[in-house]
């Protein structure tokens, strides 16, 4: 007996492992990209472009739409932070929606971008998306459009 999308299901020993070893990897890729917001919200640029490295590698267990989304959501996050009028822990958590033990992490990262940056950084993400779909593009690879977004957050 497992859980297959969400369902419980009864699976042979094969379709349990497939399911067993799917669910891994989305763990895994889930993971890897809160490494990479770690990374940039911690202002490491060789740990980011390592993990970035990775992902463009790793296409297809790292879409950009996937990573690019998480990133967003990320610089969202830490934008709403800024304009948070009581910044106590518990607040920012309720707030942003993040566990308690994450709100350092989020408060160190806004020290080191402002909500100017962000801003900046949000124009960033669009011009890469349309980018990633072939549009306003110089047949960049996702490997240079993540790289290079990575950069000028950082910058």
């Amino acid at each position: 007996l497992a859980l297959n999308g969400g369902r419980p299901e009864q699976l042979a020993l094969r379709d349990f492992l497939t399911c067993f070893l799917s669910f891994r990897e989305e763990v895994i890729a889930r993971r890897t990209v809160f490494e990479l917001r770690k990374a940039i919200g911690a202002g490491n640029i060789n740990k980011a472009l390592r993990i970035a490295n990775y992902f463009s590698n790793n296409t297809k267990s790292y879409p950009i739409p996937y990573v690019l989304g998480s990133l967003f959501n990320y610089f969202v996050q830490i934008f709403q932070l800024h304009s948070l009028k009581n910044k106590s822990d518990n607040n920012v958590s309720s707030t942003l929606g993040i566990n308690r033990y994450f709100v350092g992490e989020y408060k160190r990262a806004s020290a080191i971008y402002s909500m100017k940056k962000i801003s900046k950084i949000i124009s960033l993400f669009k011009e890469v998306d349309l980018k990633s779909k072939g549009l306003n593009s110089n047949n960049n690879t996702h490997k240079k459009l993540l790289n290079q977004l990575v950069v000028e957050i950082m910058s």
